[in-house]
């Protein structure tokens, strides 16, 4: 048996020996917290028998379990329940018991959730499938403040919203190689287009390459731009070399002829923001994933303050397409 097991038991067994002390957990505590088949039946059981305010037995719940569940899948039997009635250190503990439970399910959950996320990020290209992500982070943040207030109400702190965590750390960013194909595109198309770069710089960031010589280069071409200075291949070439940018980007700017690049600029740019958008999405849900294992870390303020910090991404998303439908 382990931790969790033996706090769910603990609950159950507490409130078959006195049950009066449900009103301890009522309000802040769920069936649906237990993960343990037995204990989740067990206390959904009492909860249901208490609301009626008849009498809470091991018969009475074995009996509303029988009365609940499919033939063949109840656990939750006679025997099970005097087990756990006999194994409970100290049935007036119940409401310490309810929140070790409460705690190991908000992890469980958000773990979960952190894991439907970047399944969904995964899949998601293009700006639209983006903002659909986005409308699940919005559910998930909403889902967490729920979780937020019933665990503040267990500790009878009563917060509404979980508090916002200063100077969170940056996630590391793994760069994919065909995210490098687009950057380097990018940066190319604003060279050739000049143009442009004033209106992506709106919306686009030097960080949101995952490349570092692109990235860099991308900032020099925006410092080129804002001091009107001209633009071109030969120019970002030499700018590169005056401030120590090397690699295969700038080496290509001057090797040989190059075909300008054919295409609208903010396209492909806008192609390196999704990107990015897409990668912070998943280096948010493994920093929640890894949150919910942490028990050094409060899961519910922790994730809230992960969560809000992807908004500002998704406002350039909307930047950049406002942009490019002038």
């Amino acid at each position: 048996m382990n931790l969790q097991q033996a706090a769910e038991r603990a609950v159950v067994g507490g409130l078959l020996n006195e049950p009066a002390r449900y009103d301890e957990v009522a309000s802040w505590l769920e069936a649906t917290d237990f993960d343990g088949v037995a204990e989740f039946q067990a206390f959904g059981a009492i909860t249901r028998l208490r609301r009626r305010a008849a009498d809470i037995s091991a018969e009475t719940v074995e009996a509303e379990v029988r009365e609940d569940v499919s033939p063949g899948t109840q656990v939750a039997d006679a025997a099970h329940l005097v087990s756990v009635m006999q194994e409970t250190p100290e049935a007036s503990r119940v409401a310490v018991y309810g929140r070790m439970v409460l705690e190991m399910s908000i992890r469980r959950r958000v773990s979960t959730e952190a894991i439907g996320l970047r399944q969904r990020a995964e899949k998601a290209d293009t700006t639209n499938e983006l903002n659909l992500v986005f409308a699940h982070v919005d559910s998930l943040r909403r889902g967490v403040e729920d979780l937020h207030k019933r665990e503040t109400e267990a500790a009878r702190s009563h917060s509404v919203a979980p508090a916002v965590l200063e100077g969170l750390t940056t996630l590391t960013r793994f760069p994919r190689y065909e995210h490098s194909i687009v950057e380097r595109d990018a940066i190319l198309a604003l060279v050739d287009h000049p143009a442009a770069i004033g209106n992506v710089a709106k919306w686009l960031r030097s960080g949101d390459f995952g490349d570092e010589e692109a990235g860099s280069l991308f900032g020099e071409l925006v410092v080129l731009h804002d001091a009107g200075n001209p633009v071109d291949r030969i120019t970002l070439a030499w700018r590169a070399a005056k401030v120590g940018i090397e690699g295969p980007i700038s080496d290509g700017l001057v090797a040989r002829p190059v075909a300008p690049t054919v295409g609208r600029a903010e396209l492909v740019a806008r192609r390196v923001l999704e990107q990015s958008v897409k990668s912070a999405v998943i280096a948010t849900s493994e920093e929640l994933e890894r949150a919910a294992d942490d028990p050094s870390l409060n899961t519910t303020s922790h994730a809230y303050a992960r969560l809000n910090a992807l908004w500002p991404q998704q406002r350039r998303l909307v930047k950049a397409r406002v942009s490019l439908a002038e």
